[in-house]
């Protein structure tokens, strides 16, 4: 396995939104597309259709 700039930058830019409340990340990395599916680490968290996995990001964020 080997570093990824492109990822990293990615997940950090995730982070620092968090950490800022600020919602623009998720507006530009979160899909609002109808097949977009959002599993969580237990198998029974699963999110599906084009609006739950980017509120759900949004509710992390503000």
């Amino acid at each position: 396995m080997q570093a990824s700039t492109d990822l990293r930058n990615i997940i950090t830019g995730w982070f620092e939104s968090v950490g800022k409340g600020d919602p623009s990340w998720t507006e530009r990395h979160v899909s609002l597309n109808n097949g977009v599916r959002l599993v969580g680490t237990d198998p029974s968290e699963v999110l599906e259709g084009c609006h739950a996995p980017h509120d759900l990001a949004l509710t992390q964020v503000t």
